[in-house]
């Protein structure tokens, strides 16, 4: 067995100017010696004791109290000469191994931690461990969290029963009596405690006794690891005294074997020590390698009795087994670890198998999704943080289980961000994965095969039977022109205008896909629950499958079905005619389904060269040539767009009078090339829709939901009808104050409310109207399709032949406006991504120009929102100062992190001009909701949050992106952009 000798003695190491002496080595044994010459000791400290830091209550100020740890240099010389003879010198009187000696006292009712010096002491000596003698100062061992047992400084009372301490990596915590696991005994010192220093320590002390429990830690594993050889020997030994174990005796049915502590291995392993060094060194080893040959025992600290030699076997055979999993674990780790670094699906599936490998994917893609997706039931505390962590939200224990496994492997936390990070590296994901599609409605993009040939079987056979003959009750409307005015790339053409010369009255003709497609059908029922097309800046997504929308249910179509006419070029169509009187008012209006040619094709820019030019303008008909037409064909398309136009403008006239709010803003269209790649292109251009033919479309388009809507109040017909409530106008005389541009219209915005979805007819403020119904877009829009087949229904049968009853119909606009909502929600997000991965590239050395437009409601005057004229999009900036409105500034953007959302930029003033108004204290009463917490807004997100367009374009309609189609998708945002909405 080892043992102790004088030679062992420690060096002293002193702090100047403290009064503060640490022993440099361990040993049992020290002479007595003064400090070195010339040290300036405050107070009087005995020779071999240590001063340690306790926090007095704050930690600022500390008192230095006498302890004793780790062998006799730490002891006062009064203590040491109380030492047994023939014992090691420790300095504490000791008992012979005895019965009492085994058995420790019962624990504190407030510490329940051990001491093993109180049962090594003798009655008479005042030097205690017992838990309750736990004071500040105090060197204690702490058990954390993941079983490692350190030694630690007590600094202060941390409530009731905690402590605040700070162990041997230097943190604070606060531990609960329970953790203690041993607690070092205060000297028994002859000094009289008024020399002892009361004063604030330096930190520098507290780190010296840090460092010296550090040191003294790692004198006691070496001493432990000497003897740790010999517990073997110190089993047999006990068990020999116990007659036989645990086991024995209760096969023999006798009494309790005797219990030992810490003490008595120390008495066996150190040659009959019990210095404080070796009963803590005997306690270590007993924790880090006793448990197969102990058994501690429950509810009495520092006890235990030595095991039973079967018991022992049987434990040493779980340990090889756990040895062998811990080894598949680590290997298994590894491998997923070097999966991801090397970013090698195969490699993970070598690792974990197919079926593990797919399933730790769909478990991380879960861990992934929990970063965007908007939980209804989310229970916040009082903090407003989230009460279920991400991990809680996956669906099954096993997925938990393998999102966790993969982030530890990775040796990252298991949050949504690491997860990402690996499908990225594993190639699941994109490097610009839309999480936000992945977790909405829409995902998977693509149509079920059984829905692909259902439309492919519709394709072929073409409309319904009933829809065309004699009986179908259509008007042949085939007599007048037809008008597409769309961009060159629509693929969906829904929407067409003619011009009526001899009545005068003007015709929107939508495409009838209620005469393709019967509720209750798989694809209606698809596109129900899709409820629109969603353009996003990387694709387009439809609401119907793409060849049946462009080859079959679109007015370009080419298709020719003989049931429906012997004449090529003839479609089906729901029409909406009417006439406008001079006070603007609709007149000699009708609903009908009809037969119309396949209308003429122009383009906006086209139009608008007719419109402003006529046909006699060499470059208009040069445009006009350029699209197939004659020039014969261009005089006859500018009379008749000029005579629409004339009418158009008298009900824009009319509406506005009425309230109608008319906002021209430039629109941001992104489109993003290659988005698998690295590094995409992405390319923003901005769209103007105060051009006359875009006015002329939207007009119209305005027109004849305004027709549908006061049609199916006027019959009771159970209809999405469109309202927004009526809200306060900002006065022409402030807006004549601030600049014309961005600045203005979105000052007109400023009390703007949002506009709703209802089976009932209602007042949209924003339009001018007392009822309006969105009937333009069927092919891309759901709300549409559910008012085609109600008024079809009604215009043949009555009112009971509708399909939905008022109660069937609110269910269906609920259940649409939701899913359009969470698709508006996408599309801004999207955009969002891709505008902000371009600010990203740009860096924080471009300069922007924008125009300051608007501060959000409780802003500090420094936060404004500015418009970036050559982006076409909103961007929350903060200032230096105060600022007013419509000033011309310079934004620099310092951070842009489109996975987050989170952008950091800053505006200065480009010119020292005072501004056109000083509106820095006014908070706009724009409900902050229609913006990102960062800010961000494009001009069409901006819009669809304050009045609920289902759709969002450039131009104030959907957004196509692959086709290039800017038509205005919802007559809100007619009304706020001078565009049409999509027909």
């Amino acid at each position: 067995m080892a043992s102790s000798s004088a030679a062992d003695s420690p060096a002293f190491v002193g702090v100047p100017g403290r009064g503060l002496w640490l022993p440099a080595g361990g040993g049992a044994t020290a002479p007595a010696a003064a400090p070195p010459p010339g040290s300036a000791a405050r107070g009087s400290v005995a020779l071999g004791q240590v001063s340690l830091l306790g926090a007095a209550r704050s930690p600022r100020r500390v008192l230095l109290r006498p302890f004793s740890f780790g062998g006799s240099p730490l002891w006062p010389a009064a203590a040491a000469t109380a030492a047994a003879p023939g014992g090691a010198g420790c300095g504490l009187p000791r008992a012979p191994l005895s019965r009492s000696r085994r058995h420790c006292p019962p624990p504190s009712r407030r510490f329940g931690a051990a001491s093993v010096c109180a049962k090594a002491s003798s009655p008479s000596s005042s030097s205690s461990s017992a838990p309750g003698s736990l004071e500040v100062g105090s060197v204690v061992e702490v058990a954390a969290p993941n079983g490692e047992r350190r030694l630690a400084l007590v600094l202060a009372n941390d409530g009731k029963r905690n402590w605040r301490i700070i162990d041997t990596r230097r943190r604070q915590a606060s531990v609960a009596p329970k953790q203690i696991t041993w607690t070092f005994p205060p000297a028994s010192s002859t000094v009289p405690s008024s020399t002892l220093p009361t004063g604030g320590a330096a930190s520098t002390e507290q780190d010296a006794l840090v460092d010296a429990l550090v040191q003294y830690q790692g004198r006691v594993a070496k001493r432990a690891d000497a003897v740790a050889g010999e517990l073997e020997i110190a089993w047999e030994m006990l068990v020999d005294n116990a007659g036989g174990g645990e086991g024995a005796a209760a096969r023999a049915g006798g009494s309790k074997p005797p219990h030992y502590s810490a003490s008595d291995l120390a008495d066996i392993l150190f040659d009959g020590s019990s210095a404080p060094d070796d009963v803590y060194a005997a306690h270590v080893l007993l924790h880090r390698d006793g448990g197969e040959l102990f058994k501690p025992l429950k509810g009495i600290p520092d006890a235990f009795l030595p095991r039973d030699q079967g018991t022992i076997e049987a434990l040493r055979a779980l340990r090889r087994v756990e040895d062998e999993r811990k080894v598949a674990v680590a290997s298994r780790a590894a491998g997923i670890r070097a999966a991801v670094a090397k970013g090698s699906f195969a490699k993970l599936v070598e690792t974990v198998g197919d079926d593990e490998a797919a399933a730790m994917a769909a478990a991380l893609e879960e861990l992934a999704l929990t970063a965007v997706i908007r939980y209804e039931d989310e229970d916040m505390d009082s903090y407003g943080t989230p009460r279920l962590t991400s991990l809680d939200r996956l669906s099954s224990d096993r997925a938990r289980e393998l999102a966790t496994e993969a982030c530890t492997a990775m040796k990252r936390t298991v949050v949504p961000a690491t997860a990402i990070d690996a499908l990225v590296a594993l190639k699941v994901f994109g490097p610009h994965e839309s999480l936000e599609l992945r977790a909405s409605h829409f995902y998977p993009p693509t149509f079920s095969s059984e829905l692909e040939e259902a439309a492919s079987q519709l394709l072929s056979v073409g409309p319904l039977a009933s829809e065309v003959g004699p009986g179908a009750g259509r008007t042949d409307l085939r007599h007048l022109c037809s008008y597409a005015v769309d961009s060159a790339s629509t693929f969906e053409v829904d929407d067409a205008v003619s011009w009526e010369a001899d009545t005068r009255r003007m015709w929107v003709h939508i495409a009838d896909v209620s005469a393709w497609l019967e509720p209750g059908e798989p694809l209606t029922v698809e596109a129900l629950r899709r409820s629109c097309t969603l353009y996003l800046p990387t694709e387009t997504i439809t609401m119907l499958p793409i060849e049946l929308a462009r080859d079959g249910l679109s007015l370009d179509s080419t298709n020719h079905y003989p049931h429906v006419s012997e004449e090529e070029n003839t479609v089906l169509a729901l029409s909406f005619g009417f006439a406008v009187a001079e006070d603007g008012s609709l007149s000699d209006t009708q609903v009908v389904p009809s037969l119309i040619r396949r209308p003429l094709r122009l383009t906006y820019e086209l139009a608008d060269a007719l419109l402003s030019n006529g046909a006699e303008d060499e470059a208009a008909l040069a445009l006009a040539v350029e699209a197939g037409f004659s020039a014969e064909a261009a005089v006859t398309m500018t009379v008749e767009l000029l005579a629409m136009e004339e009418m158009a403008m008298r009900r824009k006239r009319k509406r506005e009078a009425a309230g109608a709010l008319f906002i021209s803003l430039p629109q941001a269209v992104i489109k993003v090339k290659n988005p698998s790649s690295e590094r995409p292109d992405i390319d923003i251009s901005v769209l103007h829709s105060d051009t006359r033919a875009w006015e002329l479309i939207s007009e119209l388009m305005v027109a004849a939901g305004a027709l549908a809507g006061s049609y199916c109040k006027e019959h009771n017909i159970p209809v999405p009808f469109r309202g927004q409530e009526d809200f306060e106008r900002v006065g022409s005389e402030e807006l004549g104050t601030i600049a014309a541009g961005p600045a203005r219209e979105s000052a007109r915005l400023r009390h703007a409310t949002t506009s709703s979805s209802s089976t009932e007819a209602m007042e949209h403020s924003a339009l001018g109207l007392a009822a309006y119904v969105q009937v333009t877009s069927p092919i891309r829009r759901a709300s549409d399709l559910l008012a085609h087949w109600q008024l079809k229904a009604f215009l043949r049968g009555g009112i009971d032949a509708l399909p939905f009853s008022v109660e069937d119909m609110a269910e269906e606009v609920a259940r649409v406006g939701t899913a359009a909502r969470s698709s508006r929600s996408l599309e801004n997000r999207s955009k969002k991504y891709w505008l902000f991965e371009l600010l990203r590239r740009a860096g924080p050395r471009k300069v922007w120009s924008a125009l300051t437009v608007r501060f959000p409601r409780n802003g500090d005057g420094k936060l404004v929102l500015c418009f970036i004229e050559e982006l076409g999009s909103h961007l929350m900036v903060r200032t230096a100062g105060s600022i007013g409105l419509g000033v011309r500034v310079d934004v620099v953007v310092k951070i842009a992190e489109p996975r987050s959302g989170f952008c950091r930029a800053v505006a200065t003033p480009a010119v020292t001009a005072k501004p056109e108004l000083d509106l820095s204290d006014v908070a706009s009463d724009v409900t902050q909701d229609a913006m990102s917490d960062d800010g961000f807004a494009s001009s069409t997100d901006e819009l669809d949050a304050l009045l609920g367009r289902p759709k969002t374009g450039s131009d104030g309609v959907s957004l196509e992106e692959e086709d290039g189609d800017m038509r205005a998708a919802d007559v809100s945002i007619v009304s706020l952009g001078d565009v049409s909405e999509s027909p």
